[in-house]
């Protein structure tokens, strides 16, 4: 495995080398969220990574790319932002299931505990203070203070894909802005701030959690935001059954969508069927499963048959395609 677009990270590329420490890229996560461990996956001597931090005001950046980690963060009061600038990662929270990938894919974790799944992975993390934020979010609005709406609202994990044209176009605003950070480089983060570089970084998290402050919520996005609301709704339904045989008729009647129109959606939001992506969260699932410490006391059969397999040849051909190894290489000791 190597890591990709290794000389594309979204800030201070030229001043990075490449690196096989994972101590080294710990103590950079640190800066930007409470990282209780962090390992990676695969052989040791195979790990590699570039990566840089950054700050401007009291927002915390991290720009970087690796190959596949597993890790664990602890609740933060911060807020953090991920954009995926390429490759493919899972993470959970509050319950839920959160996968990215591509090369413009953002999500939003407002600060509770999480765990982590990446694969040759490239991408930004953005730490931000709440308060600030909602701050933003007002003088948007126009509100002379955050309403119980917007406090609310930050308290929600989201994924934010580059197939809703609102989302698209607050994914590239922030991107965009994050490229900025090289212009503060040299001086470092007093000059990020006079330049007004973290004003502009919370007014595009603005745009990305709270698009209806721009009237995109009404009008011509309604059936965008209608859509959106029923994708997360039928992908929740998936995750929460990955277990269960997974049928596309059944999918049609509980949801009241075609056939057609799903493949059309998972199509072009995850580039392959409902019927794929669904395997592709059960290997994740899997390998979650094995990564854990106690993994080691249950057998690869009954790790597949609760990640909705019914034969483990076929899990162990398909963990193998997926991820360039076989389920027993997280087993052994």
């Amino acid at each position: 495995m190597s890591i990709p677009a290794a000389g594309s990270i979204a800030f201070g590329a030229e001043r990075v080398v490449l690196e096989c420490d994972l101590a080294t890229l710990a103590d950079r996560l640190q800066a930007v969220l409470p990282l209780r461990d962090l390992a990676q996956i695969g052989p040791a001597k195979g790990f590699q990574h570039r990566s840089i931090v950054a700050g401007a005001g009291s927002v915390q950046l991290l720009a970087g790319c690796h190959t596949p980690l597993h890790g664990r963060s602890d609740e933060s009061r911060r807020l953090m932002f991920l954009l995926t600038a390429q490759g493919e990662a899972q993470y959970e929270t509050q319950g839920r299931v959160l996968p990215v990938q591509g090369d413009l894919c953002g999500l939003f974790l407002p600060g509770s505990a999480m765990v982590a799944q990446t694969d040759d992975y490239n991408g930004i993390i953005l730490s931000a203070e709440p308060e600030e934020l909602l701050a933003a979010a007002a003088s948007v609005a126009g509100c002379p203070e955050p309403t119980a709406a917007m406090r609310q609202r930050i308290q929600e994990p989201e994924v934010f894909y580059p197939d809703d044209r609102e989302h698209r176009t607050a994914l590239q605003n922030l991107r965009q802005a994050i490229g900025m950070v090289d212009l503060a480089a040299p001086r470092g983060m007093d000059l990020a701030v006079s330049l007004g570089i973290d004003d502009l970084l919370y007014r595009c998290m603005v745009l990305l959690l709270f698009p209806d402050l721009c009237g995109g919520a009404d009008g011509l996005e309604g059936d965008t935001a209608k859509r959106r609301r029923l994708m997360t709704e039928i992908e929740g339904f998936l995750i929460a059954n990955l277990a269960s045989p997974i049928r596309l008729s059944e999918l049609e009647i509980r949801f009241n969508v075609s056939r057609r129109t799903l493949q059309q959606w998972f199509s072009q939001r995850h580039g392959c069927g409902p019927i794929q992506w669904v395997r592709r969260r059960r290997l994740y699932a899997a390998r979650l499963k094995l990564l854990d410490r106690d993994s080691a006391q249950v057998s690869i059969q009954s790790i597949s048959e609760a990640c909705g397999y019914l034969s483990a040849a076929s899990f162990s051909r398909d963990f193998k395609a997926c991820f360039q190894m076989k389920p027993s290489d997280l087993t052994a000791p």
